[in-house]
């Protein structure tokens, strides 16, 4: 029995030796496609110099052969639908016909090569599409190996443009080892790069080849403009340089863990894509690249762990051929899984659902929180506009007539006077319409009795003389007169302005609460605090006129000392939530024309202590007990007054809706064509970045055009629409709004609050904003941006991470800092070509805010408007962004100084003919940048050359520094174009009303953040849609016209969402440091209060 089970285990032994032998012979025989030539190789390739050793290879020498081997390469076919990089205006393409072998003379030697062709690029192509060539190994088990080539360059001036060659291991552009030979388009420039996977060129990565050829580098014997030999070695431990026998670069795996491991073919390639940095060109004439011989020593990872050891056991070191022995020829075969791409195998992931479906919930929950008040909002200002509630003036029974100086203030919870007159003589109170420079044009006196009455003004109705109902809105731009006075308050809140067309809340309430175009709710009006004055016009009845008390002469601005409160209440006051004047409060006539004023004192929320302005304006704080017992003066002679503030209010009288004859005040003047002038601009910026992203040639002369339409526009409407001038109107309105009111007021509190605020209000909403931006490009969202110019043909785009989160604290700090004219580093981080305008912001309002005190103190026209002109030229000729603030300074004072819209407009003859000067002035700033189109002569060169060098002190012709000024350096024609337009929109009605449409007025409450954001959403959504578009096959108009609806549509739901939470978070800081600044800090309570210090200490004795 045991003999039976050895002879059985000898035969399964012979049977199994048999069949692995007819293995091994069968891979020998499937791999082998010379074994004439090979077969002294069957054991591998030795490199002694490395100590490598290789199983495969594939020798070719293109001098023995006529034709490409089939067995080991191809020729690829290809056109490449998008390139990736900032400056690939073309995109690559590959064709069978560029590959050929031929005989090559030149001065040295004769010999057969393989020829690389690329074809030139022709102007007029519309496709931008540069056809080379490309030869691919047919195995794809390439993993670590020894590769070699016998290559010429493209020649000096070969093609006149840059095109390159490259030797190429490359699975994806992750995953790759490149040699390029580059003869750019200047030989001066021509080097040879090294580069893993995705490396720039630079002095670690290249090799210039006037470097070897001067023996700068190398052994001196090395002409990269004829056949030089050039290596890569790459084994799992380093990848090795070599050029001309000599070590260029070596690459450590342990330095840098990214370089190539997985199984890649190995290219020749000679191609061009327009990229300077890279291969330069494309080349105008046909250029070529020749290869001598290719020699490759690889290992495949087909093999097995079997296999390996098996080689190992039949192969030893004596039997191994060199690597550097010339003689040997031929490839080894390969088996048919060899050309088959690798593929990773991934782990399977866990089940990711619940997690899914808890951030889904978790984010709706989130969104429905954030939407909540907005609903809230919309269905409340839907209430009250179907609400039947609007205010009217009552009627009132007969009373005695009493003399003007017998007026009295009453709390505004009705806003109504009770006052006794004849019964013969009643007529109910007339309220006049306020202008610009507080004069008054009286309504209609009414007859209609007046019912002597509690009013209630839930159920008031305002009879508004635009023909509308419902309350009137306040507006960021009034500018009708001073503004009521402050009311001082412990929470300081003060309204303060982001500044520049970043931030037009200048039109703050000039109570210092923002009320930023707000509806005045029933309630909020029953809160206003008004004025009356009884006065007797001669030759009439006796009636009642009030008008709002705008004029400057009848009222008196609070100052700084007077509006801080002179104490604090006690801790048992802090009660008070709504408040009410006294009989102090009385206004004394001064009105030489016998009208009354109405006077809404603003109340701040949240106030917890009353504040009663005397005459003479000083405040005084009161408890709340105090100001409801604090007694009325007697109103009438031999009548009896209300002794107490709820008496007060119980006798108001009644107001009757069915008054047509008595309205409330109307709303002050609003310049709302100043914000649709600078809405306007501002979507015109976002146009012009549109069109240096998306159709370049819009913008810049001579680009690449992809319909001829583009140059047409280019010559003809651009320049009026999307050229960056429009960043005057910008810089002169908000030096406009930085002090408007201290022109009417001349209070310097004033200017100390924007001066405190206007950084922080500024900046804190860039920042955010930034902030937001890196976290989107961190992740990735700014992808398609580096494949777009390949589509587009505009190179302008281009945005980058921080390196690290000090960068970006870094350069926002430089952003507040930086002294223009300069562009900031962030640009470069953020979005070309939008917050370089910040510092010009920030530095230019302490210019502004300085000047208005100066010009103020210039009481002599002559010499005011001699200052401006010389500080107007002088920042011009210092090509200082200055002028600009000047002049908005200067139309300013115009307007609210001199008045000179009603001087102008009372002189036809000279109003017209200035107008028209202005207007002028504005097309002819334009008109320039056209001009210059059309004559080929820079002019704003020209104008830019007169202005002084800074390094050399002499003018910039003569320093020989002469060009086209940058973005970031203001130029005349922007000058006179935003003079003449703000200039024509200051005294043109027509315009005034173009600018004020409801739709501007609607979007300028988001400029600033449409100018942050604009950018992202062009860069972010607008590149993938473009890239995807174009692969889609979609014509380039179509294209464009789908990304420009897509971006706007996007922009215009984006800062909806985002300005409230920029704007507040900038508001209430700022509001917050102005507070702090101004304000006395509340008196310290101790931790535990209001209970006792001992409270825990004494708890025992309490329990007991």
């Amino acid at each position: 029995m045991r003999a039976d089970h050895a002879l059985l285990r000898l035969a399964t032994l012979c049977a199994l030796s048999h069949q692995i032998e007819a293995q091994i012979t069968s891979y020998e025989n499937a791999t082998v496609s010379n074994p004439a030539v090979t077969e002294g190789c069957r054991c591998g390739y030795y490199d002694s110099g490395t100590g490598n050793l290789f199983t495969e290879s594939t020798l070719i020498y293109f001098n023995e052969t006529g034709s490409l081997p089939g067995n080991d390469f191809l020729k690829e076919t290809y056109v490449h639908e998008y390139e990736k990089g900032w400056n690939t205006l073309f995109r690559e393409a590959a064709d069978p016909s560029n590959v050929q072998i031929s005989d090559i003379t030149n001065a040295t030697n004769s010999t057969t090569s393989l020829v690389l062709y690329v074809q030139p690029f022709v102007p007029t192509s519309r496709d931008h599409i540069i056809h080379g060539a490309s030869v691919r190994t047919t195995r794809r088990d390439i993993k670590y190996g020894s590769f070699t080539s016998l290559v010429r360059a493209p020649g000096p001036h070969a093609g006149g443009g840059g095109s390159t060659i490259s030797m190429e291991l490359q699975f994806n552009r992750t995953q790759a080892l490149i040699m390029n030979l580059q003869n750019t388009n200047s030989p001066a420039t021509a080097y040879a790069g090294m580069f893993v996977n995705e490396e720039s060129p630079g002095p670690s990565t290249s090799i210039p080849f006037v470097n070897m050829t001067d023996a700068t580098w190398g052994n001196g014997q090395i002409d990269p403009w004829d056949y030089t030999e050039y290596r890569v070695d790459w084994t799992s431990e380093s990848v090795k340089f070599y050029i001309g026998g000599q070590l260029a670069r070596t690459i450590l795996t342990k330095d840098n863990d990214a370089l190539l491991s997985v199984p890649s073919p190995f290219y020749l390639r000679h191609w061009s894509n327009g990229d300077p940095a890279y291969s330069a060109g494309p080349p105008l004439n046909l250029t070529q690249a020749e290869v001598g011989w290719i020699r490759m020593f690889f290992n495949s990872s087909l093999m097995t762990d079997d296999d390996h050891e098996d080689f190992d056991k039949r192969c030893r070191l004596s039997d191994k051929c060199l690597v550097n022995d010339m003689t040997i020829r031929g490839s080894t075969g390969s088996p048919p899984q060899a050309t088959n791409a690798w593929v990773q195998i991934n782990q399977p992931s866990p089940n990711r659902k619940f997690a899914i479906w808890m951030a889904v919930v978790c984010a709706s929950i989130t969104t429905s929180l954030l939407l909540q008040p907005f609903v809230k909002r919309i269905l409340e200002r839907s209430k009250k506009r179907n609400a039947s509630n609007v205010p009217t003036f009552p009627e009132e029974p007969p009373i005695k007539r009493k003399e003007a100086h017998d007026s009295t203030l009453w709390s505004s919870k009705a806003a109504t006077l009770a006052q006794k007159t004849p019964t013969n003589q009643t007529r109910a109170p007339s309220l006049a319409t306020a202008t610009l420079d507080g004069d008054t044009t009286a309504n209609s006196p009414s007859s209609t009795p007046i019912n002597r009455s509690r009013p209630s003004l839930g159920d008031l109705k305002i009879d508004r003389t635009d023909g509308k109902v419902g309350p009137y809105r306040t507006s960021a731009f009034s500018e009708d007169g001073p503004p009521p006075p402050r009311r001082a308050s412990h929470t300081g809140q003060i309204g303060l302005d982001a500044g520049a067309f970043h931030s037009f809340d200048e039109g703050e309430s000039s109570s210092g609460i923002p009320w930023y175009g707000k509806d005045f709710t029933g309630e909020e009006l029953s809160s206003f605090e008004y004025t009356y004055e009884q006065t007797q016009e001669v030759g009439s009845n006796n009636t009642f006129s009030t008008k709002p008390m705008v004029d400057r002469v009848t009222t008196k601005r609070m100052s700084m000392d007077e509006i801080t409160p002179k104490k604090r209440l006690p801790s048992d006051h802090l009660t008070m939530t709504r408040p009410f004047h006294s009989s102090n409060d009385i206004l004394k006539q001064s009105s030489s024309d016998g009208c009354t004023f109405l006077t809404p004192s603003w109340p701040l929320h949240g106030t917890t202590k009353a504040n009663l302005f005397t005459e003479n304006g000083e405040s005084e704080a009161l408890p709340a007990s105090a100001v409801e017992a604090k007694e009325f003066d007697e109103i009438a002679a031999g009548g009896d007054a209300p002794q107490t503030m709820s008496e007060a209010l119980t006798n108001l009288p009644e107001l009757n809706k069915n008054s047509k004859d008595i309205h409330l005040p109307q709303a002050k003047k609003r310049v709302d064509y100043l914000a649709g002038l600078v809405a306007i601009a501002c979507l015109l910026v976002t146009g012009i970045h549109f069109s240096l992203t998306f159709v370049y040639a819009d913008i810049n002369a001579g680009a690449y055009t992809h319909y001829h339409s583009e140059a047409v526009a280019d010559k003809t409407i651009d320049f009026f629409l999307l050229n960056l001038i429009w960043i005057g109107p910008f810089l002169m309105t908000s030096a406009r709004f930085l002090i408007s009111s201290y022109l009417r007021s001349g209070e310097l509190f004033l200017v100390s609050e924007k001066t405190v605020g206007r950084a922080p209000r500024l900046m804190i909403p860039v920042t955010a904003m930034v902030l937001l931006e890196y976290f989107f490009i961190n992740i990735g969202t700014t992808k398609w941006l580096e494949y777009l110019p390949s589509i587009t043909w505009s190179s302008w785009p281009y945005t980058a991470g921080f390196a690290t989160f000090g960068n970006f604290i870094s350069e926002v700090l430089e952003l507040m800092y930086l002294i223009p004219n300069a562009a900031p580093l962030i640009v470069f981080n953020y979005c070309t070509g939008v917050l370089w305008t910040v510092p010009v912001q920030l530095q230019g309002s302490w210019l502004t805010l300085i000047a208005v005190i100066v010009i103020c103190e210039i009481r002599t026209p002559w010499k005011r408007f001699g200052y401006y002109a010389f500080c107007i030229i002088n920042h011009w000729y210092a090509l200082s962004w200055g002028s600009y603030f000047y002049i908005g300074i200067l139309l300013t004072d115009l307007d609210l100084t001199y008045k000179w819209r009603s001087r102008l407009h009372a002189h036809p003859f000279i109003y017209y003919p200035f107008l028209t000067f202005v207007a002028a002035m504005s097309v002819a700033g334009l008109f320039m940048d056209v001009l210059s189109q059309w004559t080929n002569v820079s002019y704003t060169t020209l104008e830019y050359a007169i202005h002084p060098d800074i390094n050399s002190g002499l003018s910039i012709s003569q320093a020989g520094h002469a060009e086209f000024p940058a973005y970031f350096i203001p130029r005349l024609n922007g000058i006179v174009f935003a003079t003449g337009l703000q200039a024509a929109v200051e005294l043109s009605p027509t315009l005034q009303k173009c600018f004020s449409t409801k739709l501007l007025v609607l979007i300028f409450p988001h400029i600033f953040t449409i100018y942050l954001f604009h950018g992202f959403i062009f860069w972010s959504l607008g590149s993938f849609l473009c890239v995807h578009f174009s692969v889609a096959g979609l014509p380039y108009w179509l294209n464009i016209l789908l990304v420009a609806i897509c971006c706007y549509a996007t922009l215009s739901f984006s800062v909806f969402l985002l300005t409230p939470v920029i704007e507040g978070l900038g508001k209430t800081i700022t509001i917050n440091i102005w507070r702090d600044a101004r304000d006395n800090p509340l008196p310290r309570q101790p931790t535990l209060y209001p209970f006792p210090k001992d409270l825990f200490l004494t708890r025992h004795k309490t329990l007991n």
